[in-house]
């Protein structure tokens, strides 16, 4: 058979040198294998390659799978020791199994991979992208979560706000069953409480891990809502906006497709919840006069006027005028 050692990173202890690599080490040393090491030895204590060659002597004793999850999250120290570990696989019995979401952009090095010197056949390498989670994986999840089953009008609902994210459905379940509600349609409005909640709280923490420049480009979009454009980002964030948006694909808060925008306003109001108030209103005047500078539709930039700063610019209070008289009339 195979053992197998296994850990999840944690974005809370990624500042933590070797969390990742003890977590591991102490698998291995729970696992049974019979070239287990010493569960009293810690990662700190063994140099890099010493820590590699505990793992890949216990994988030439007995075939041997490690698996980590959320490997970006993980610290630094336990990184550079499963790259190096990665280097080593050629002719071992040792399978490296990572999962990796792209809430983090990977930095250069961050990357784990064999031994450039090795041939295509000598370590088999796969990578298989994951597609969202489908409606019957919804199920399966409420499933584990209630001992009755969810009603199909909950169960829908709650792949509407998943919307394919197993980490926001889980989180979502988690926040709702605390609650002490049931999945049933009497409590969709619960359900959308929750989902907002967690959307903002998994928001808040993919901002701590990018970079400013990309605070900038999500600024820009929540504020514009759903007129914003490229050139409005190349003009207000001062930066491409295919390559931003390249990069912010995989944190899971914005659409796909050619028009940026946020999946759920909660996103949105969280991104410009990090700002001061007269920083906002600023933000909200700049995008409202570029749009109005470019021709967007009236009704566009009333609405970003709405949370901009009075100024009193005659463009702006005509422009709010027109779109009173034409509210009033339809």
């Amino acid at each position: 058979g195979v053992r197998v050692a296994a850990a999840q990173a944690c974005r809370d202890e990624s500042g933590r040198p070797h969390s990742l690599a003890a977590r591991l080490h102490g698998a291995l040393a729970r696992s049974g294998h019979a070239a287990a090491p010493p569960p009293h030895r810690q990662p700190q204590d063994l140099e890099r390659a010493a820590l590699c060659r505990v793992f890949l002597a216990a994988a030439r004793t007995e075939p041997l799978l490690v698996v980590i999850d959320d490997v970006q999250w993980a610290d630094q120290a336990s990184l550079r020791w499963l790259q190096a570990l990665a280097r080593r696989l050629a002719g071992t019995p040792l399978m490296l199994l990572t999962a990796h979401s792209d809430a983090a952009p990977a930095a250069p090095g961050d990357h784990i991979t064999p031994c450039p010197l090795d041939g295509e056949h000598t370590v088999a390498r796969h990578t298989l992208p994951l597609g969202p989670l489908p409606d019957p994986a919804v199920g399966r999840l409420l499933a584990e979560a209630w001992p009755t089953p969810a009603d199909p009008a909950f169960q829908e609902a709650a792949a509407r706000a998943a919307d394919g994210n197993p980490a926001l459905l889980r989180s979502v379940i988690s926040q709702f069953a605390r609650h002490g509600r049931t999945p049933t349609g009497d409590n969709l409005d619960h359900l959308a409480d929750c989902t907002a909640e967690a959307v903002r709280r998994r928001t808040r923490q993919t901002l701590t891990v990018l970079p400013e420049e990309l605070h900038g480009i999500l600024r820009v979009i929540a504020a514009a809502g759903p007129d914003c454009t490229h050139p409005m980002i190349a003009a207000l964030a001062g930066a491409p906006a295919p390559r931003a948006l390249a990069r912010l694909s995989g944190t899971g808060l914005l659409l796909p497709g050619d028009r940026p925008a946020f999946r759920h306003p909660a996103a949105a109001e969280t991104v410009l919840a990090a700002l001061t108030t007269e920083s906002r209103e600023e933000l909200h005047a700049r995008a409202a006069a570029w749009a109005y500078r470019t021709a967007a539709p009236d009704s566009a930039v009333a609405r970003m006027l709405l949370s901009a700063r009075p100024a009193g610019a005659a463009w702006a209070v005509g422009l709010l005028r027109g779109e009173a008289a034409r509210h009033r009339t339809t």
